[in-house]
């Protein structure tokens, strides 16, 4: 061992002497003989702490063990593949020299020498010498090549295996290890406000909390999990609905029933607005990553892409997309950012745009829906380049679907459907978005009642990891951008719920 553990001085969890126990329920517990006496706790285990400190010490034993074994074997394969590596460019070498002589070859092959020979072939139909010439020299100089790659393959596939072979086994001998996670809320703090909050959004160090207060948007501070409400923006003139938060600088978007997005930006610690934009009632927005497009979703049908200029605080629209035949209410973008998909509460109404060589999205297909074609939804998101996942909303049906991309279509996976909580008498509400933490590869989707947590493990498969049930259908929050705390109002408690979110690996 590198280094002992024999004799630590550790002490009681309640500082009241040394530890001479060790507990575990479920964590563990260094406790000194007053203190394990005092708290005896069923069904856990206790050990002394000689006891503890040496199957810690097995147990550090046996991964050294492993980590020395593995070490051997992988010098094995690094000298393998230095091994492998020389001979192969010693190879390549010698090819790269062939093909060096027999380009100088033909460049030194002079026509004009050749003229007085050519002519007598001048009124025949026989192959002239020059073209012989040339047909020999390639025919020399590929046969080498041939040769030289046959010599290859006969005298170094052995090498070739031999490294093959070890890393074949190591790849077999290498465990994944299968880390299984759940989620812990914690509540910090309960924020009352009678006025309906729609949405909300953080900046991109969540410092910054900004929500909707009916025509109104609230501006305040966030630390630690405590919200601090501070300025209240007017310049709507109806409900605020969506808000998107820039990544790269302090601003945001805000969209209305009131048909305008306006760009809010904080100046001297003041937030003001830019004009309105005035297109339609806009019921979702989404900003790509380089902020230069904003896509918003609404009542008339369509979906407009406006061009984005934060430093002047401006947007200007690009073109529009029409082929729904309902308010659109959720868009997503793939990872490159080459596709978006789109849907309204309609039946069978999602819809793929694939981004085209004028870098303008256009209609690829309507989603070939199986199962999901009986249920309407709104909310969708990409989980990955050829992966999206899609809600149910009506009262008869509590699922989520999984699509993906083949042979250039999206289809439905009916085998990876998640079931949630049936919940018959609710439709789901729209403006709380589908979310994913691509570091923890958490996803949190607001369903009716309940507020999920899952985890992707890749390829569309998902599992629910914890929930949250907040009784109430009026849910509107999101998740702050470290992923460290959920956020929401809701009708019930006529407020926001601020809840810690801790990751626990089993």
């Amino acid at each position: 061992m590198n280094q002992s553990l024999a004799d630590p001085n550790f002490s009681c969890i309640n500082n009241d002497g040394l530890a001479q126990y060790a507990i575990y329920d479920p964590q563990l517990s260094l406790l000194c003989q007053e203190c394990q006496a005092r708290e005896r706790r069923q069904n856990c285990k206790t050990l002394t702490l000689e006891e503890a400190i040496q199957k810690v010490e097995d147990k550090l034993s046996l991964v050294e063990t492993k980590i020395d074994q593995q070490v051997q074997k992988l010098s094995q394969l690094i000298n393998s593949a230095k091994d492998f590596r020389s001979q192969f460019l010693t190879v390549f070498d010698l090819i790269i020299i062939n093909l060096e002589s027999w380009n100088e070859s033909l460049q030194h092959m002079n026509k004009n020498s050749y003229i007085l020979q050519e002519l007598q072939y001048l009124e025949t139909k026989q192959t002239t010498l020059f073209e012989k010439l040339f047909t020999s020299n390639n025919y020399i100089y590929i046969t080498k090549l041939c040769n030289r790659f046959k010599e290859y393959n006969f005298v170094y596939q052995n090498d070739q295996q031999k490294f093959s072979r070890l890393l074949t086994q190591m790849m077999k001998e290498t465990q994944i290890p299968k880390l299984d996670s759940q989620i812990e809320l914690i509540k910090r703090q309960q924020v009352p406000q009678n006025d309906a909050c729609l949405n909300l959004a953080f900046n991109s160090s969540d410092s910054i909390m900004v929500s909707t207060k009916g025509i109104n948007i609230q501006a305040g501070s966030f630390d630690k999990g405590k919200i601090n409400l501070l300025q209240n923006l007017g310049g709507h003139e109806d409900w605020v609905n969506c808000i998107v938060y820039s990544k790269s600088k302090e601003a945001f978007f805000s969209g209305s029933d009131d048909e305008t997005i306006r760009i809010w930006k904080l100046q001297n610690n003041l937030w003001t607005s830019s004009k309105p934009f005035k297109k339609h009632k806009v019921y979702s927005l989404l900003l790509n990553s380089k902020e230069d497009q904003l896509f918003s979703g609404g009542n008339d049908h369509q979906i407009i892409v406006w061009k984005v200029n934060l430093e002047m605080n401006e947007l200007i629209q690009l073109y529009q997309l029409g082929k729904h035949k309902c308010s659109v209410l959720s868009m997503s973008l793939n990872q490159s950012e080459t596709l978006l998909v789109s849907c309204s509460k309609l039946k069978s109404e999602i819809i793929v745009w694939e981004n085209g060589q004028d870098k303008k999205m256009k209609f690829k297909q309507r989603v070939k829906q199986g199962q999901s074609q009986h249920y309407s939804g709104k909310k969708l998101l990409f989980l990955s380049e050829n992966n999206f996942i899609w809600v149910t909303a009506t009262q008869e049906a509590d699922k989520i679907f999984v699509f993906e991309r083949k042979n250039g279509c999206f289809q439905e996976k009916s085998e990876q459907t998640i079931e949630l909580n049936q919940e018959n008498l609710n439709d789901d509400m729209f403006l709380f978005p589908i979310i994913k933490d691509k570091r923890t590869q958490q996803i949190v989707v607001r369903h009716k009642t309940h507020i999920y947590f899952l985890k992707d493990f890749g390829q569309g498969k998902l599992k629910i990891i914890q929930q949250l049930n907040c009784i109430t259908t009026s849910i509107y929050g999101t998740i702050t951008n470290n992923f460290l705390y959920l956020i929401y109002w809701d009708n019930k408690t006529l407020g926001y719920s601020v809840y810690e979110i801790k990751i626990v690996l089993l």
